[in-house]
């Protein structure tokens, strides 16, 4: 019995290892973190309505400690969000990506 509670226990630990890490193993930096939320935004409201400034500036410095300033200027450097009269729709373009 004290031997199965010891390998439920290493089961549990590892278990919650493994799922800790995970998210230091897709670890993303802030411009392709908030591309992929900008995206996101846009597919979750059918390509309508884009990120305004002050909400991707306020999504950017609470998810990654940054001033307003830093933000700005990632926001500034990172990529662009155009209407494509093609498809009807806002879309994003990532730099680099």
């Amino acid at each position: 019995m004290a031997l199965m509670k010891i390998c439920v226990s290493t089961a549990a630990l590892s278990c919650l290892i493994a799922f800790v890490s995970v998210p230091l193993a897709s670890a993303q930096t802030p411009g392709e973190a908030f591309c992929a939320e900008n995206q996101r935004h846009l597919d979750r409201t059918n390509g309508e309505m884009p990120f305004e400034i002050d909400e991707a500036v306020a999504w950017l410095t609470q998810h990654f400690n940054m001033s307003e300033t830093e933000a700005v200027r990632l926001i500034d450097n990172v990529g662009e969000t155009h209407w494509s009269g093609l498809n009807g729709r806002w879309e994003v373009t990532c730099h680099g990506q």
